[in-house]
Order: C-alpha cells, then sequence, then structure tokens
C-alpha cells in the first residue's frame, strides 16, 4: 500500500494530464460537437495480482480499476472506474464499467483506488485465516500471527504500529475482531506510515590556530 506522500506524488502527474485533457476540450459544452470521451489517466494493479486467495480466485475474472478524467461542463472531474476483464473461458460479454466515485481531485480519486484495491487484497488473503482454529499449539499460533503481519505487510510500519498491528492479528485470530475491521485499521496504518527518505546533514568545522609568541 502506498503512502499518503507516493499517491500526492501520482495525483501531481495526473493532474497535469487534466488540465491538457481540458486545454483540449474546454469549449465543447458550448458547441454543436458531442461530448468529449473520458480519458483513462491511469490502470491500479488488479488486487489478485498479489498473489494469495483461495483456490477458486485463478477461475475468477479480474477486477480491473482506473482514474479517468471527464468534462463537466468546462470544467472536468476525475473519477475511479471498475470493470470486470474476463478470462479465458469465460463468455466474452460486454461489461459495462462502473462509476465507484467522482471528485474534483484527482488525489481523492486516487487515493479511493489504491485503498479499495488494498482492502480487496487483503479481503483475500485473510479468508483463510479466519476459519483457522488457533487454540491449540502456542508456536503454531505464532507462526500464523507472522504470516498474517506479512500479508499485512506489517514490517513497513514504525515499532509501535508494529506492536499494535501484532496485537491486532491475535484478537482478529481469536474472533475478537472482525475480519473488515482489521483491514480498515491495516489500511489507515500504510497509508499514514512515514516514506522513506534521505536525508543529508552539511557540518561546517572551524579551527582557530592561536600562534604562540
Amino acid at each position: 500500500m502506498k503512502t499518503l506522500d507516493e499517491i500526492q506524488a501520482e495525483a501531481r502527474r495526473l493532474t497535469v494530464l487534466g488540465q491538457q485533457y481540458r486545454n483540449e476540450h474546454s469549449g465543447a459544452a458550448e458547441s454543436l460537437a458531442a461530448t468529449p470521451s473520458p480519458r483513462e489517466l491511469f490502470r491500479l494493479q488488479p488486487a489478485t495480482a498479489s498473489g494469495g486467495g483461495g483456490p477458486d480466485q485463478a477461475h475468477a475474472p479480474p477486477r480491473q480499476h482506473s482514474v479517468e478524467v471527464v468534462m463537466q461542463g468546462n470544467d472536468i472531474a476525475y473519477r475511479l472506474v471498475e470493470w470486470e476483464e474476463p478470462g479465458p473461458g469465460w463468455l466474452q460479454l460486454e461489461h459495462t464499467p462502473f462509476v465507484v466515485v467522482t471528485a474534483d481531485s484527482a488525489f481523492d480519486v486516487l487515493r479511493a483506488g489504491y485503498e479499495l484495491a488494498e482492502e480487496e487484497r487483503l479481503a483475500e488473503r485473510l479468508a483463510s485465516y479466519a476459519e483457522r482454529d488457533t487454540a491449540g499449539d502456542a508456536d503454531a499460533k505464532a507462526d500464523i500471527v507472522t504470516e498474517v503481519e506479512e500479508v499485512l505487510e506489517a514490517e513497513r510500519l514504525c515499532p509501535s504500529e508494529r506492536l499494535r498491528t501484532r496485537a491486532e492479528i491475535a484478537a482478529f485470530l481469536e474472533g475478537r475482531l472482525e475480519p473488515n475491521d482489521l483491514i480498515t485499521r491495516a489500511v489507515v496504518r500504510q497509508c499514514h506510515r512515514e516514506s522513506p527518505t534521505e536525508r543529508e546533514s552539511l557540518g561546517i568545522r572551524h579551527a582557530l590556530a592561536i600562534d604562540n609568541p
């Protein structure tokens, strides 16, 4: 899951592309020309591409998401679009794209897309753990907690947030925390974690020499 800073950086690029689209089609609503077609700016990676899930996952058509820009009067709006892309063996039916969210901010739409994709990925990966019996061997339970930590990418978090995540995983495995709550908290933490940065410090040293008489 990308951080808010990383999503903001991508959103700035999409905003530039959106402005170019508006400049190309400004005034189209007042002319007799047809309404300009939406333009796809970015396609998110399908949730199934991250791996995991049950045995039926490979037979399910992947759910696709993309960010589009569309004219609204003489201004533009960004929208998150979802559709299913049939795989081999599936009937090649026409799938009408479904607009999930529309906003005037590329950041809001892009963030919604990343959060939705991550929620779907975690739901698939955690489905089998929700049905496991962890009341037995303590070592086996510890191994399962470690597995779920890897699914939630807890290694990217700071130590304090990782401890909270481990406690929530234990509650989830014991049935005291619903899967949706675990997923929501995990997505929020990943969004708000600090992005890796490089720091450069510059030190200036002065030497004072005093000559002896």
